[in-house]
């Protein structure tokens, strides 16, 4: 080790090992008729997205969890490791039309643009481990179709293992005009806080399937 540890393991631990994008900043960016403006692909540690703009783009997202199986494979190249997201925050950021131009205009995809995170795969075989920690999403601006979203799986109902592997988080502060949904919290989120979020002309303003939801004041 070429540092001490900054939590002492116990015999609780899991060790993962993998590379380790942290510490990075994304700022005042436009994305124009793509799939994604901005994507956080798990791993990421102490990332901010701030000041970015999405038109016909997908928004800005991060998808975490386990790649793969969590237990070495009995097939080449089954493995790969955990892959969470701690410590985002999506600040500042607007999104306008959540039609994403290589989606289609089919009746599914009137709200695919977002911005939030998702629990790309199940966290694996018994293995609890977070898929993100300590999300912020504030002062953010959708409209036309877009959503903010905290869930496990990109669609449809959360997994048995999707449950509860993204924790700790806030909604605060954002506006959402325009749309069926506006702020989608899933069964795989617990313990998030919303506070002083706006809706104009959304027919559901929040959806909420977690554990523990605070609705602050």
């Amino acid at each position: 080790m070429d540092r001490p540890w900054d939590i002492l393991p116990d015999a609780t631990s899991v060790f993962s090992v993998a590379t380790l994008p942290r510490d990075i900043i994304v700022y005042d960016n436009d994305a124009q008729d793509a799939s994604v403006g901005v994507q956080l692909w798990g791993p990421a540690y102490n990332v901010v997205i701030d000041g970015n703009h999405s038109l016909r783009a997908g928004g800005f997202w991060g998808a975490g969890g386990m790649r793969g199986s969590a237990v070495p494979p009995k097939e080449k190249g089954d493995y790969q490791p955990a892959s969470p997201i701690y410590f985002a925050q999506f600040l500042n950021n607007r999104v306008d039309d959540g039609f994403v131009y290589d989606q289609g205009p089919s009746d599914g995809n009137v709200c695919l643009a977002l911005i939030g995170l998702i629990t790309s795969v199940d966290r694996g075989e018994g293995i609890p481990v977070l898929s993100s920690l300590g999300t912020i999403i504030r002062n953010n601006r959708l409209e036309n179709r877009a959503r903010i979203a905290l869930r496990g799986g990109y669609s449809g109902p959360a997994s048995a293992t999707q449950v509860n592997v993204i924790g700790d988080s806030l909604i605060e502060g954002n506006t959402v005009k325009e749309g069926p949904l506006g702020i989608e919290i899933g069964a795989g989120a617990s313990d998030v806080v919303l506070h002083n979020n706006r809706f104009e002309r959304v027919a559901i303003p929040v959806r909420d399937e977690g554990t523990a939801t605070v609705k602050a004041k």
